[in-house]
């Protein structure tokens, strides 16, 4: 499978920059994201974990970021996120612009942090 992917993250937590380390399990990193129109449970993974995140960043920040937390992302022949900008800001993100699974983790787990420190941790 490979090794865990690392990606530094720099964050304030008070006064002070501090880095962290988000690592993904290597499972993922090897599925490309066009399974997820052929496999229901990695769909339903990503759906699941769109799902979760989009429930922390609710319970910790009181925060509704998209109106829809109760569908922050639904997969069909792209995926179409109200509470995730993804790659391109928009809303309908093609899964070809996504080099696999691991890399739309990354993405959903990259933009929970970011909101949860930017406008939370740091006020």
């Amino acid at each position: 499978m490979g090794k865990d992917r690392e990606v530094p993250k720099t964050v304030w937590k008070g006064r002070m920059m501090k880095t962290i380390e988000i690592k993904h399990p290597p499972q993922y990193k090897e599925q490309p994201s066009g399974l997820l129109l052929n496999d229901p449970r990695l769909k339903g993974f990503v759906e699941g974990y769109a799902y979760a995140l989009q429930d922390m960043i609710l319970r910790l920040t009181g925060d509704d970021t998209c109106g829809k937390v109760y569908d922050p992302m639904t997969i069909t022949d792209k995926m179409h996120s109200y509470a995730f900008n993804m790659k391109d800001g928009g809303r309908h993100h093609p899964l070809g612009d996504y080099e696999d699974v691991g890399e739309i983790v990354h993405i959903l787990l990259e933009e929970a942090v970011d909101w949860i420190y930017e406008d939370y941790l740091n006020e």
